[in-house]
């Protein structure tokens, strides 16, 4: 079963206040790592988000961390934020998994 790439809405806002170039390179590398079947997803730096009652992980693009979940067969990006301000409502992620998954 082939993994389907969705985005949340508040996610999808934060992304297009981002520079053109960092949003394109978060989407690209986000892709990439939900149809690269060769490569672990230890290799993107890949982390499991612990107190979320859902599959979510952080990863490090740039100066960014984006949260996603991966349940397959849904990979969906729910919060980007810069490293500053990405940590510390676990609640949030949970709620926007909701979306996807209940």
């Amino acid at each position: 079963m082939a993994w389907r790439f969705l985005l949340h809405q508040q996610a999808s806002d934060q992304l297009t206040k981002l520079p053109t170039d960092v949003d394109e390179r978060i989407r690209s590398k986000l892709q990439e790592m939900v149809t690269n079947e060769w490569r672990d997803l230890l290799d993107y730096d890949v982390k499991r988000v612990r107190s979320c009652d859902h599959d979510v992980y952080r990863t490090r693009i740039g100066g960014h961390r984006v949260f996603f979940l991966a349940e397959k067969p849904i990979a969906a990006i729910l919060h980007v934020d810069k490293r500053e301000g990405a940590y510390g409502n676990t609640d949030r992620l949970d709620n926007r998994a909701d979306d996807f998954t209940g």
